[in-house]
């Protein structure tokens, strides 16, 4: 089964492939089923494991989230989200993000228990580093040092 944070488009498409392949109970929508908005801490703290199919420019905090709370993630490797990522390590990146693939992922991570904790802990190290204070503080103590001086500043040095 599959519990689904979102909505909009690709969610509807969700929909739309689980009453194609007439197993209307795969698909469970979070807002529909609980009747109310929920946030998304309170979803990724239960859950065994994230999808993350966005393309292109992507909010990190969401997949931040499932990373401090240990939640292997399986992504399209075609997202911005990448610099958090890495394939093997922290997640699993699919080149052809299509579903089959994704869902692949999902199977791969379920069949290997050694991986799944692996890609667990590493993703949670990633995410605690990213957020410690130390590391922000450094990260933006750059980006004044550059402008006092009239440097370049790297944008993707502060990113989270």
């Amino acid at each position: 089964r599959v519990l689904v944070w979102g909505r909009g488009d690709r969610v509807d498409a969700l929909r739309s492939f689980s009453d194609q392949l007439r197993q209307t109970n795969l698909l469970t929508l979070a807002q529909q089923r609980l009747g109310r908005s929920i946030d998304f801490e309170d979803l990724a703290a239960v859950a065994d494991v994230a999808v993350w199919a966005s393309r292109g420019g992507a909010a990190t905090l969401p997949l931040l989230i499932c990373m401090a709370a240990g939640v292997p993630i399986v992504s399209t490797a075609d997202t911005d989200a990448v610099e958090l990522l890495a394939d093997g390590h922290s997640a699993l990146l699919r080149q052809h993000a299509t579903p089959m693939m994704l869902a692949q992922g999902l199977l791969d991570l379920e069949r290997d228990a050694t991986a799944r904790r692996r890609i667990s802990a590493a993703a949670r190290a990633i995410a605690a580093e990213s957020v410690a204070l130390d590391g922000f503080l450094a990260r933006w103590r750059a980006v004044y040092d550059a402008a006092a001086s009239d440097a370049p500043i790297d944008v993707n040095a502060i990113a989270v």
